[in-house]
């Protein structure tokens, strides 16, 4: 039977305060969860057979977070390898009735919430009844990671309109929850002033949790060998990019 993450009924909210940010940043900011309905769940996301695919979920669907259009909602990752390019995403959502498409975008960041490349705007297959599974090319862009980075997705169809405080894909988290923070990778970057920052998520009661959210990884990737000149980010983060990636929209 499916375990509900932070809620029992579809219809309940809880607050969930965002907390312990992924660099310290004296702020904190909440959301609201909400559960997936058993029936709605017919299967957990494909397993990886081929070590390519990066995941710090465990592939059950526990919830979404009642997503606000201003706001990105993902995972930190780290390659295992010295570098690798990012080949490809793939994310579970469920639309709680919301017919599709949904638009959105994906956003590569790094450790600082800086923003390292984004994709134009992509559509998906909504899934009002079922939660489904989107699959993403990212091999175009050119992206190339060493180290820690994020990969979030920012939500832009939204259920009230304009307002913009229900907004789809709604990511699911997974329903394995505990309050040890290292042990799970959920992050929501926010706007504060004209910045971003990025905190891991944490449930009022002191739960951290993981995005249904994976990335595809190609270690063997001569062109990510060499990294950029260091400009307005710190090097410490140790991103890289293709030195002559595909043009984006």
């Amino acid at each position: 039977m499916l375990r509900p993450l932070l809620v029992a009924s579809v219809s309940g909210a809880l607050a969930v305060t965002l907390a312990s940010p992924v660099l310290a940043v004296p702020a904190a900011f909440e959301v609201r969860t909400r559960a997936v309905p058993a029936r709605a769940v017919l299967a957990s996301p494909a397993s990886v057979t081929d070590g390519s695919e990066a995941a710090s979920d465990d592939g059950t669907a526990g919830g979404t977070l009642v997503q606000s259009i201003d706001a990105y909602y993902g995972n930190r990752f780290a390659p295992v390898c010295q570098a690798a390019r990012i080949e490809s995403a793939r994310f579970v959502h469920y639309g709680y009735g919301l017919a599709g498409p949904y638009a959105f975008r994906l956003h590569v960041v790094d450790t600082t919430c800086g923003e390292i490349g984004v994709t134009p705007v992509l559509t998906t297959a909504g899934a009002p009844d079922l939660v489904t599974t989107a699959e993403v090319d990212l091999s175009p862009y050119g992206w190339c990671v060493s180290g820690e980075f994020l990969l979030l997705l920012e939500p832009l169809t939204c259920a009230d309109g304009p307002t913009g405080h229900d907004c789809f894909p709604a990511v699911v988290v997974d329903a394995s929850t505990d309050g040890d923070a290292a042990a799970h990778c959920a992050t929501v970057s926010v706007l504060a002033g004209a910045e971003r920052q990025c905190f891991a998520a944490r449930s009022a009661d002191g739960r951290y949790f993981d995005f249904g959210l994976r990335v595809g990884l190609q270690c063997v990737a001569p062109e990510c060998a060499t990294g950029l000149e260091d400009t307005t980010w710190s090097g410490a983060k140790r991103l890289y990019r293709d030195p002559s990636p595909a043009s984006r929209d």
